[in-house]
């Protein structure tokens, strides 16, 4: 989790607008905060694209940006959704062209190699041995499964990270927080001088 605040010159000068017309300083602050959390989502799931070989519409429609309300001068980005399965990510070869073989009835080449699997754009495309393609004729599925033992079961079907695991990387927070940070205490400044500007008017 992390948190987002006001930094002091932003303080100071709402500090300074009080006296005058304290609820145009809050509706400085709460445009501020809206336009820093709709700003963030956007950029922090452009981010999520660019870092890990998740597909975009794996990531789509799960970040979600709240405003703040009449009540709360407060924003939150939230990731939801469990971990996804690794047709989701980069496997070689393609397991999609696999899985339509099965569909159409048929079965593939036997391979040799054992599948590459690349979570991380900048990452290594590791080896996975034991990792396959199959339609399971019992529950119907068909996808990637992980034969983990050297026996022929147990088998699992292996997942990768979820989005909030992405979101909540070292590599984003690290990123955002700062920007964030700067983002909201520019904005506020930029909103309470188009507030205060139009009482002059």
């Amino acid at each position: 989790m992390i948190k987002i605040t006001f930094d002091n010159n932003s303080l100071n000068t709402a500090q300074k607008f009080l006296t005058v017309s304290p609820l145009k300083v809050r509706k400085a602050a709460s445009n501020a905060i809206g336009r820093t959390v709709t700003s963030m989502r956007s950029k922090v799931s452009k981010h999520i694209r660019q870092t890990y070989t998740a597909r975009a519409s794996s990531i789509k429609g799960t970040i979600v940006a709240k405003g703040p309300t009449r009540d709360k001068l407060q924003g939150t980005i939230r990731a939801s959704g469990s971990p996804l399965n690794l047709t989701h990510f980069r496997l070689l070869p393609n397991p999609m062209s696999i899985i339509k073989l099965y569909k159409t009835g048929r079965k593939p080449k036997r391979r040799k190699r054992p599948m590459r699997v690349q979570i991380k754009k900048r990452g290594v495309t590791a080896s996975v041995p034991g990792l396959f393609i199959q339609k399971s004729s019992r529950s119907g599925y068909a996808g990637p499964m992980h034969r983990y033992t050297k026996t022929a079961y147990p088998i699992r079907i292996p997942y990768g990270p979820s989005v909030p695991q992405m979101f909540g990387s070292e590599d984003v927070l690290s990123t955002f927080t700062p920007e964030s940070e700067r983002y909201l205490n520019k904005r506020f400044l930029h909103e309470i001088q188009r507030q205060f500007a139009e009482v002059k008017q």
